[in-house]
């Protein structure tokens, strides 16, 4: 991935989302979660962040995407600042 990429804000996309980032073919979503998830660890977590992957945009319509793949990682509030952006925090890839 090129670090020049810009970071779009995609939150308009996903309604339930606390945030939502776009930064090239990555997609970053931070959801809060309606019940505790128990990970590994044996901690819950109250919050998941969906690392989605996505196909190449059509160059006519940049929002046409097909979605690759997606992975889940759980996390508790003090885990991540709310404050700052997802990619700035997350280095899932």
């Amino acid at each position: 991935m090129n670090e020049n990429e810009n970071i779009t804000d995609v939150n308009e996309h996903f309604p339930r989302a606390c945030k939502a980032e776009r930064k090239g073919q990555n997609v970053l979503i931070m959801r809060e979660l309606k019940e505790p998830f128990r990970r590994f660890d044996g901690k819950y977590a109250s919050w998941e962040l969906e690392y989605r992957w996505l196909s190449s945009t059509i160059k006519s319509d940049p929002q046409c995407v097909c979605v690759q793949g997606n992975e889940f990682t759980y996390y508790k509030n003090r885990e991540w600042d709310k404050s700052k952006g997802l990619f700035e925090q997350f280095n899932l890839f």
